[in-house]
């Protein structure tokens, strides 16, 4: 299987394979925490991240979650996925810290040079990001969904924006799974073919699954939050989840 084939059959799972996982591991680790505890948890993280912002503690808070996610039995692919999303955006600002900052030269490639305290800053900013993405791993990976916005909930969390967060976590894999339905047919019908045309393709492909995921959930008055194609009428604090 190569590489493409294998994220892009991830990313049409990737829902299933957490819920699944989820539902394997109830009594392990975090798995048997309360969600107030570990969204609490999540936020002292991510606040002295923000606050103190020192690479020494990005590195042990990143050991911490890691620690805390083999305790939990975490599978490694789920725990990397969420790196993933902001690898290259990373990448980009630790190569704009090293290119931008800076006087003492370590590389230079043309009339690009890379400085030392350039690459400390932007080793530094890498850190943070990577400690924060494996606490929201070890967090979320651990507490089904139903239960982040119950404890949002508690929380006082506006509830406009709890029902924002849900409705968005819905529509992302269901959009997600009919864009990769529509892709493949086009493919059948021999479209998709070069890659000047394949953005456009794209963007005619994703249109009409919008509509079609808004049509599913009025199927579902007021269930944004979970019911709907592929959801059976399991409740946990008035949100539906995937069964």
């Amino acid at each position: 299987m190569s590489g493409r084939t294998f994220l892009s059959n991830v990313s049409a799972r990737t829902d299933l394979i957490i819920h699944d996982y989820q539902e394997r591991s109830l009594s392990q680790g975090l798995h048997g925490w309360d969600p107030r505890l570990k969204l609490a948890l999540l936020a002292t993280a991510v606040g002295m991240n923000v606050v103190i912002a020192q690479l020494w503690l990005s590195f042990l808070l990143f050991v911490i979650s890691v620690l805390m996610a083999i305790w939990s039995r975490i599978s490694f692919r789920l725990f990397a996925l969420f790196f993933l999303a902001p690898a290259w955006a990373t990448l980009i600002v630790f190569l704009g810290f090293s290119i931008g900052f800076g006087t003492t030269p370590v590389v230079s490639i043309g009339s690009i040079t890379m400085y030392r305290e350039g690459m400390f800053q932007g080793l530094s900013a890498a850190a943070r990001v990577a400690s924060d993405m494996s606490w929201i791993a070890s967090v979320f990976l651990t507490t089904p969904f139903p239960r982040v916005l119950y404890a949002l909930k508690w929380f006082r969390v506006p509830t406009v924006l709890v029902e924002t967060i849900a409705m968005a976590y819905r529509y992302a894999f269901l959009l997600m799974d009919e864009f990769h339905r529509m892709r493949d047919a086009s493919r059948t019908r021999g479209r998709l073919q070069g890659l000047q045309e394949r953005p456009q393709k794209h963007c005619q492909d994703i249109g009409p699954g919008y509509p079609k995921g808004l049509r599913q959930g009025k199927a579902y008055p007021g269930r944004h939050d979970g019911e709907g194609r592929g959801y059976q009428r399991r409740k946990f604090h008035g949100y539906y989840f995937k069964v």
